[in-house]
């Protein structure tokens, strides 16, 4: 099994990120989910390099680069307090786990989820 290198995204990756994100959500929200028409119409709009450098500066946002052999294969985002999509009870955090296919990998994966935090 390939070692997968886990790095923080800095700022200055924004397009990087920008890229894998676009990618890992056409592949998993695309045709046949969505009509290619309703896809590129959602990702010009919430996908932008404007959008993306706004959460990495969020101080309640963090982004991890998952890599295979120096490869971006995908991503993490962790959201606390204000930057969580969802409105959630008490002190969680907001995961999202995205990944591409690679020659490596058979199926699309991703994730989205909470953690609570204990006290």
């Amino acid at each position: 099994m390939e070692k997968v290198e886990i790095v923080n995204v800095q700022l200055k990756d924004n397009q990087e990120l920008l890229d894998i994100g676009y990618k890992t959500f056409y592949d998993a929200f695309g045709p046949p989910v969505n009509s290619e028409e309703n896809i590129q119409s959602y990702l010009k709009e919430k996908f932008t390099l404007e959008i993306i450098s706004k959460e990495l500066k969020n101080p309640h946002s963090e982004f991890y680069f998952a890599k295979i052999n120096n490869e971006i294969v995908g991503y993490i985002k962790l959201n606390s307090k204000d930057a969580q999509t969802e409105a959630v009870n008490g002190d969680g955090i907001e995961i999202e786990i995205r990944s591409k296919r690679t020659s490596r990998q058979t199926n699309w994966s991703g994730a989205f989820g909470y953690i609570a935090r204990s006290s």
